[in-house]
């Protein structure tokens, strides 16, 4: 009896977070930043998109040392916002990371894109 007792509650216990764990994943936003092309000369220009709502208020920007900050614009018909970004003239080849700033919230995105000679 006490096993079967503790199997539901168990079974109770899972389920709960089962049930949480999507509404919890709606609260951890931005959620995915993606840069393309991966990689690219100076002085060339990087499409950002960021998944997340927050993406699309007024003042959501993306940063990164290899270019100036750059205003993020929602894209219709989502949950995404995309922004494109001159890579700086003097940019070290190399890995550089991207950081978006949304609604009050952070995600950055290490290596995002490699910068090389050129442009």
């Amino acid at each position: 009896m006490r096993t079967t007792r503790a199997l539901a509650v168990a079974a109770a216990a899972v389920g709960a977070v089962g049930l949480a764990a999507p509404a919890a994943s709606a609260w951890a936003d931005p959620t995915n930043i993606v840069a393309m092309p991966s990689v690219i000369p100076r002085g060339g220009h990087l499409t950002v998109t960021v998944d997340g709502t927050s993406c699309q208020t007024p003042g959501s920007k993306i940063t990164s040392p290899a270019f100036p900050d750059t205003n993020l614009h929602q894209i219709s018909g989502g949950s995404t916002a995309s922004g494109t970004a001159v890579i700086h003239k003097h940019a070290r080849p190399g890995a550089y990371d991207i950081t978006a700033h949304c609604g009050g919230k952070t995600l950055t995105r290490p290596a995002a894109f490699t910068v090389i000679h050129g442009g």
